[in-house]
């Protein structure tokens, strides 16, 4: 879950079987909405990557509870995951969101990766063969730049 989307995948027996996202920033019960029509019907496990607060995460545990009576897991981006060492003393100060592109780059490719993502913000992060995460880069996407020149020039 992002700033202003929610992404989302769906894997059975470790094959990936559907994808798909939905606008939150304009209406949240849209989104729902739009999730409760689209994810699949059963779920043994729900991990979730969450950047978009508390709140969100509140309506998330809720609708993970209606829809497939289970607690979700939260991503929390630590020291050593899958494979993947931070390059962050305090692991925290990356994004989940960021945290998991950086343990899936690795874990998919036999070697170094660049992830880049653009969405509200544009994320640059790289990882060696080895699983190091090298570090990243986070500047604001073209929609929040748009709005800054907008407002302020």
């Amino acid at each position: 879950v992002g700033n202003s989307r929610i992404n989302w995948a769906s894997v059975e027996r470790g094959a990936l079987v559907g994808v798909g996202n939905a606008l939150h920033v304009d209406s949240l019960d849209l989104a729902f909405e739009t999730l409760a029509h689209t994810l699949p019907k059963h779920a043994e496990r729900v991990m979730i990557s969450n950047v978009a607060g508390e709140a969100f995460a509140r309506r998330l545990v809720k609708f993970s509870a209606d829809c497939w009576s289970c607690e979700p897991e939260f991503v929390e981006p630590v020291a050593v995951q899958c494979g993947v060492r931070s390059a962050y003393e305090h692991p925290e100060q990356i994004g989940s969101d960021r945290w998991v592109s950086v343990i899936a780059a690795h874990n998919a490719i036999a070697g170094s990766a660049c992830v880049i993502d653009a969405g509200t913000s544009v994320t640059f992060d790289a990882v060696d063969e080895s699983g190091q995460h090298l570090g990243g880069l986070i500047f604001p996407g073209p929609r929040m730049m748009i709005s800054a020149l907008d407002a302020k020039t």
